[in-house]
């Protein structure tokens, strides 16, 4: 798996932080480059219109640029930011699931396959808004 992580120059405790944890807790296979990351004076320089932030602008075009870097890659790519926390179970189960898509090809036609978290049931969601709301007030927790 070839894993591409998205860094701002100036992010070094970032850099550090996600090498550290990707290579406790990745399989041998995975190989681990940096992709500088756009910031938002390229943004602004380049007159990049659109109705969000300078930042997430920039972040959305380091995606891109990652992702048309790669566009005849033979071996899939794995391309996170430099915030993402890699499990140790995390490379297992993306191997696992690309294997089972791979196995299916005829039922699974993907190109992207997203790994966020994504909460859809409305009772859940609104668990988690309570608690984030509650939660910084307390100053022990036992999660």
């Amino acid at each position: 798996m070839e894993c591409f992580y998205i860094n701002l120059d100036e992010a070094t405790e970032r850099k550090s932080s996600f090498e550290n944890n990707f290579l406790k807790n990745k399989k041998d296979q995975w190989h681990l480059s940096r992709f500088t990351a756009i910031n938002s004076n390229y943004v602004e320089t380049n007159k990049i219109k659109g109705g969000i932030s300078n930042s997430n602008k920039a972040c959305n075009l380091s995606h891109k640029f990652v992702i048309k870097k790669n566009l005849d890659s033979k071996v899939p790519v794995f391309i996170m930011e430099d915030d993402t926390i890699i499990g140790k179970e995390t490379s297992k189960l993306i191997d696992a699931t690309l294997d089972s898509l791979a196995k299916n090809k005829s039922y699974y036609k993907w190109d992207i396959l997203y790994t966020d978290v994504c909460i859809s049931d409305a009772k859940t969601i609104i668990e988690l808004i309570y608690k984030k709301k509650i939660y910084p007030k307390k100053k022990n927790l036992n999660c």
